[in-house]
């Protein structure tokens, strides 16, 4: 129980913490497309949480509780979407990722 529980959790935090330095580094480069990225990685840590508390009160059953679970993900799906779009029009204009430091 312990693991099935502990996973997600664990999962959930390194996903925060990556979205801290998503962040970070897109604000020192100016960088919106690392933001969006980060957007996403929070909704990852989301959906991994919302995974472990499912677990621990047995909602797997429920349709409302299964919605919940699926909401952030297509929300991390989309925002790495916009993110990579993103990424390749700066990359296109010259600024962002590819723009080198001063």
């Amino acid at each position: 129980m312990i693991l099935r529980v502990g996973a997600p959790v664990f999962a959930g935090i390194c996903f925060l913490l990556y979205a801290l330095v998503l962040w970070v580094w897109g604000q020192r480069r100016r960088s919106l497309a690392l933001r969006r990225f980060s957007l996403s990685q929070v909704a990852l840590a989301l959906c991994a949480f919302i995974a472990a508390v499912g677990y621990l009160v047995n909602l797997y059953a429920s349709d409302l509780w299964v919605a919940l679970e699926l909401a952030p993900l297509f929300l991390a799906v989309c925002m790495a979407v916009v993110g990579g779009v993103t990424g390749i029009w700066e990359a296109r204009r010259g600024s962002g990722l590819g723009r080198p430091r001063s």
